[in-house]
């Protein structure tokens, strides 16, 4: 059984979604999910990289990506997968959110 997606090529026509990417998907999500950011993050790194430029789950994973290094205290990492995700969807209300954990970050880090 293969489950599709948008395609970034022709919008009407999905492409197929193989069955190792929805499971990358699943691990990774269910481990961002439950806490786990040092499990969660080389695995959104990969689906980030598996998934096609123009997915719109993309944006998404990259935000995920996002908190996780904010949750972990690397700044500039998450300031940097933030950034890719708003240039993709600037009207994302998920990305303010991370957008104000950035700042509480920032604030907190020690100078």
């Amino acid at each position: 059984m293969t489950q599709t997606l948008p395609g970034p090529a022709d919008p009407e026509k999905p492409a197929p979604v193989p069955h190792a990417l929805r499971a990358l998907h699943a691990r990774a999500l269910g481990a961002f999910a439950a806490g786990r950011y040092r499990r969660a993050l080389p695995l959104l790194g990969r689906l980030v990289l598996a998934l096609p430029v123009g997915n719109s789950l993309r944006p998404t994973v990259r935000g995920c990506l996002a908190r996780a290094f904010i949750e972990l205290g690397n700044v500039a990492a998450a300031r940097r997968e933030l950034g890719h995700a708003l240039a993709a969807e600037p009207q994302n209300s998920t990305f303010r959110t991370v957008q104000k954990l950035l700042r509480r970050a920032e604030r907190e880090r020690p100078l």
